[in-house]
């Protein structure tokens, strides 16, 4: 009977420390497996603290860097109108010379056309006037030779048979118009080369424009030269008296 109850006790105690040690056993292994819950709980939020530290960190880089960029943007974008004003202004600048340049020359080239202009009425008349002088005297021994010349602002720019044309149309020429001459330099007409050296002009020998005019006797004599601005009908006395 007493062994009987002694196997009992032994049976009921190691059942109880059976129970006892898998009750224990589960709430160590409950809170080993808990505490490794929260250690990698713990451990997963700090990454996540330290993923948002570092996004922001990495947001005020890049809105720092951005800020820069901008910055320098709008420097060089200044810095690039800056230099563009520049050289608009440089541009206007030169246009503007250029332009007064242009009215200068423009108003040169008016004032040289209205000269030519008037040169051209001027030679229009002693044209006249000689054919008018042709007339009167050449029954009394008067020869008048004329002899185109291109030398001076390309006035007798034709061929000798346009010219020829032109004055007979136009002035009503019947004087001799002999063919277009160089009056001056190398290739001068030795009859000119002969009445330049003859009689030789205010400053110089050379013809100064078109409508010099030279008076030569029945011999072969120069007697007088007369300048461009000189009318036909001025030296009208001189050749009466070398008619008489």
């Amino acid at each position: 009977m007493l062994l009987n109850v002694s196997v009992t006790w032994i049976a009921i105690s190691t059942l109880l420390a059976l129970i006892l040690g898998v009750g224990i056993g589960f709430v160590l292994k409950t809170y080993i497996r808990d505490k490794k819950f929260d250690d990698r709980k713990s451990e997963a939020q700090k990454i996540v603290d330290d993923a948002k530290i570092e996004a922001e960190r990495l947001k005020k880089e890049s809105i720092q860097e951005a800020k820069e960029t901008v910055s320098d943007m709008k420097r060089d974008a200044e810095i690039d109108i800056k230099e563009r004003k520049d050289v608009v202004v440089e541009l206007e600048n030169k246009l503007n010379v250029r332009e007064d340049t242009l009215d200068r020359r423009s108003s040169n080239l008016d004032r040289r056309e209205e000269i030519l202009n008037d040169k051209e009425n001027r030679l229009d008349s002693k044209k006249t006037e000689l054919e008018q002088l042709n007339k009167k005297y050449k029954e009394e021994g008067l020869e008048i030779l004329g002899f185109p010349c291109n030398q001076f602002a390309h006035q007798d720019k034709g061929s000798n048979e346009e010219i020829q044309e032109f004055c007979s149309l136009n002035y009503g020429v019947t004087f001799n118009m002999f063919q277009k001459i160089e009056v001056n330099g190398e290739n001068a007409h030795p009859l000119y080369k002969f009445l330049k050296n003859e009689k030789k002009g205010l400053l110089s020998k050379d013809i100064k424009w078109n409508f010099t005019k030279f008076l030569i006797d029945s011999e072969g004599n120069v007697v007088k030269r007369y300048a461009p601005t000189v009318k036909p009908l001025k030296i009208e006395e001189d050749i009466k008296k070398l008619l008489k």
